[in-house]
């Protein structure tokens, strides 16, 4: 080992060396002479070596190593730890850590039915203690993902609650409110980032006690304290630091030395680990008024320890005081926490502490407004004026700073938190009062700000005068409305708006200002349109009648810009929000004119240019696209029945092969979708059975048309299941089982006899690969449904050709299989079928691949 890891060995040498040892490795027994080095020899090098072998032998081959040989392994290597863990290296401590953990989740519960107990006796053994929380923290992410055939039983969450009992039992004792010493500072820390890990995954309803949640705050008070300047004490052996408290190495040696503020900073930094994961999770205790309560105080708390102490009163020494701690200290929950009432904290530390904190004036900020609930009334005032407050003591502090540029940013962050409010509907004054709070603020802060403000603020004052004419006036009747004279004046409006966009040149001069004129008249427009889009009847007919010319002078633009996507892209985003408002009141003829002006122009060649630069502008245009079509074809009637040939052909013969072998997740999710409206909302296109037959099931042979085209798009969905993409797999299944919901697909005759057993396939083997985990419940729920069109086929046909098709089996494997999946026909046998079935496949395979050459197979 010396030598390989030598700078003068050459690499052939190395080669020989490595092949030497994987020799080695892989013989029978090798494991012993692991063990005799590991007990025998000082070398890293060697150590680590046989470590490896370890960890080979019981991840990859445990199912083949004879019963006497685990139990031997599972009886020398804990001793071995605990006789040598103060001698060894900590990062080869941990590895035989490891190793032992993995033995653990191997044969734990039947076979090393103690190795939780004497976990938690480590822990609770003063001198052990931090080894068993290391050990502990290693149980702790390995239990996340137990063995594939070991149930969630109640002994698992029992096992989870004796780990938490644990950790509380350490932590509640050691948070007191004097100084740590460095021993109880080793603990406390083994035991937050154990607590941290289980907070992740254990359930905490029930879990989180007063006392832990004081201890926890406790701790993180550690990290808001800056180093008190005295001379350390001296030592023994003339060092004066506290020693590493993140490898739990040996503290023995160093009772009574004091915690460090470095150390009790990472005890800071621990802790709020713990407060993120509670607040990430929503935990809800069952005291949960005292669990909030709690809450708010300590959280607050912490806040002003982060912003005042007495020894700091002035701005500079509270810039300099939160500058010097540790950053992940500002990552405090805020967005659950926060009102108007305690931004004055936050305030100081966006403005003197780090840049994390960005996102806690983005979050914050919305969490106080409530935007949602914003009307026109005493609510959006009390929510302005709130907000108001808060903005302008925010500007005020930043004009405080020596240098007012770098906060620039910081003020644009800021207000770009105000976005939501410009969707509800706030009279033009959401804003007078808002700006006049910016008068303060240094000139160049207050030009970036306005900047950003008269893009928002043209949009809403276009949208509020619009309003103004076609929304229907509060408390008078329709005769009082003045609909013609309202008509006329909105008409005149947006001719105002469209004066120098209806005057653009053709063909495009490409001077940037033709584009800036397109792109901002287009935006208010379509928000115009948008925001009209759920009223009555009435006020939808004027705002059509007010933007005919220009929706066609934007027809006529498109194809004179299809080489520009950001160009196309906002104006196909204002064809969408057209037809999703407004088809009704377009027509059919026109609606169809812009359907096939869009079919022309996106070419094969034009899709490939567009979709091959995925993210880009011109991925979004056809994302967009196919938007609009997914509006077309769920038009009810045959108002567009005559497009869906056009469109299939579009979405099968020129974006499907494009995005069929690759990536493209956004073009590929707006394709399926589409295919999905095409199927669900035009069933009839392809089966032309009759009602009256349908409700009697008569078994009438069924009449289908569009068949090959149907096959391309089955086929399509199939295809997406072969792919590592989960989004789009969870996509697709749902819309099968939607289209076999409302319309028995898989019970279809074309269905049943070429594709059922095709589907279910592939459906297995995804099982088997676990390549999509996460969604073993929906494959399993539609892997039912498919093989309840013909339970006996499934289980008579279809199963011994899928065993027979299986590799890795031999014949008494593929009976034992097929005999154990019983005939079940409910949902729960028949799901618990398929999960063993899955499960002893594997490890039929596992056994077979791990077995030595020439083993004798009974």
């Amino acid at each position: 080992m010396t030598e390989f890891f030598h700078s003068c060995t050459t690499n052939d040498r190395k080669r020989e060396i490595e092949e030497l040892l994987n020799s080695f490795a892989g013989q029978p027994g090798s494991w012993r002479h692991c063990l005799y080095f590991l007990s025998n020899s000082r070398n890293e090098y060697v150590m680590m070596y046989s470590l490896t072998v370890f960890e080979n032998l019981v991840n990859k081959m445990w199912v083949g190593v004879a019963s006497e040989d685990k139990a031997e392994l599972r009886s020398c290597l804990p001793k071995l730890l605990l006789s040598q863990h103060a001698l060894l290296p900590f990062f080869i401590r941990n590895k035989l850590c490891k190793v032992i953990v993995d033995i653990g989740r191997q044969d734990w519960p039947m076979f090393y039915h103690d190795f939780f107990s004497n976990t938690l006796q480590l822990v609770q053994s003063p001198s052990l203690a931090p080894l068993g929380l290391v050990l502990l923290k290693m149980t702790s992410e390995e239990l996340v993902c137990p063995r594939e055939d070991l149930n969630v039983s109640p002994c698992f969450m029992c096992i989870s609650l004796l780990m938490y009992l644990a950790l509380i039992g350490v932590l509640v004792g050691d948070s007191t409110p004097v100084g740590l010493e460095s021993e109880s500072g080793t603990l406390c820390l083994l035991a937050l980032e154990c607590l941290a890990h289980l907070f992740s995954w254990i359930p905490l309803s029930s879990s989180i006690t007063p006392a832990l949640l004081a201890s926890i705050f406790h701790f993180a008070r550690f990290g808001c304290q800056l180093p008190v300047k005295t001379k350390p004490p001296p030592t023994s052996n003339g060092d004066s630091s506290p020693g590493n408290l993140a490898n739990g190495s040996n503290a023995q040696g160093r009772t009574g030395q004091m915690v460090g503020h470095a150390d009790r900073a990472r005890l800071g930094v621990m802790a709020m680990s713990c407060i993120n994961e509670l607040m990430c999770k929503n935990c809800v205790p069952l005291d949960f008024e005292e669990f909030l309560l709690r809450m708010f105080q300590q959280t607050f708390y912490l806040l002003q320890r982060l912003t005042n102490s007495h020894s700091h009163t002035n701005t500079h020494s509270v810039k300099n005081r939160l500058q010097e701690l540790d950053e992940r200290l500002c990552l405090i929950p805020t967005d659950n926490l926060f009102n108007s009432h305690s931004l004055n904290n936050l305030v100081e530390v966006t403005c003197y502490g780090s840049q994390i904190s960005l996102y806690d004036v983005e979050m914050a900020v919305p969490s106080v407004l409530k935007p949602d609930l914003i009307d026109v009334h005493a609510q959006s005032l009390a929510a302005l004026q709130a907000y108001s407050h808060w903005l302008a003591q925010f500007c005020s502090e930043v004009q405080r700073q020596q240098d007012q540029t770098q906060f620039v940013d910081l003020i644009t962050s800021g207000l770009a938190a105000t976005t939501p409010l410009i969707n509800a509907k706030v009279t033009a004054s959401v804003w007078h009062t808002l700006f006049s709070y910016f008068h303060p603020v240094h000139s160049k802060v207050k030009s970036v700000c306005w900047c950003v403000f008269v893009l928002q603020a043209h949009v809403l004052v276009c949208r509020a005068l619009s309003n103004m004419l076609l929304l229907p006036w509060p408390s008078l009747p329709e005769a009082e409305q003045q609909w013609p004279n309202r008509s006329a004046n909105h008409t005149r409006l947006i001719s105002t708006l469209t004066h120098q966009y209806r005057l653009l040149p053709r063909p495009p001069d490409h001077h940037p200002t033709s584009k800036v004129v397109l792109q901002q008249t287009l935006c208010v427009l379509k928000d115009i349109v948008d925001s009209i889009s759920g009223e009555a009847t009435k006020s939808r007919q004027i705002c059509y009648q007010s933007l005919q010319e220009s929706v066609q002078v934007t027809l006529a633009l498109f194809p004179l810009y299809i080489q520009q996507p950001d160009v196309t892209d906002e104006m196909l985003s204002f064809f969408l929000t057209l037809f999703q408002a407004l088809r009704v009141q377009m027509g059919v003829a026109f609606t169809e004119q812009i359907i096939q002006t869009f079919l022309s122009m996106f070419t094969r060649e034009q899709l490939a240019v567009s979709i091959l630069q995925e993210g880009s502008s011109g991925s979004k245009v056809v994302q967009k696209f196919l938007k609009i079509l997914q509006v077309v074809v769920q038009e009810p009637g045959q108002t567009f029945k005559p497009m869906l040939p056009s469109i299939l052909s579009l979405c099968m013969e020129q974006v499907y092969p494009i995005v069929a072998e690759r990536s493209c997740p956004d073009v590929k999710a707006e394709m399926f979708e589409l295919l999905f409206q095409i199927l669900h909302q035009n069933w009839r296109f392809f089966f032309k059975t009759s009602v009256l037959s349908s409700v009697q099931r008569t078994g009438a042979e069924e009449h289908m048309e569009n068949q090959a085209q149907f096959i391309a798009a089955m086929q399509a969905f199939g295809q997406s299941f072969l792919q590592p993409d989960i989004h789009i797999f969870k996509q697709n299944l749902s819309y099968l089982e939607i289209l076999n919901s409302k319309h028995k697909l898989y019970h279809r005759k074309l269905f049943r006899s070429s594709m059922l057993f095709h589907f279910i396939n592939v459906l297995l083997q995804v099982l088997l690969h676990k390549s999509h985990d996460l969604l073993q419940d929906d494959i399993t729920v539609a892997l039912y449904n498919m093989a309840a069109v013909d339970f006996q086929a499934f289980y008579s046909s279809f199963l011994p050709e899928f065993l027979n098709g299986c590799q890795g089996l031999d014949p008494h494997q593929r009976t034992t299989l097929a005999r154990n999946f019983t005939p079940e026909r409910d949902l729960p046998s028949f799901s618990q079928g398929v999960y063993r079935l899955v499960n002893d496949l594997r490890f039929y395979r596992l056994c077979n691949g791990s077995l030595p050459p020439g083993t004798l197979k009974l």
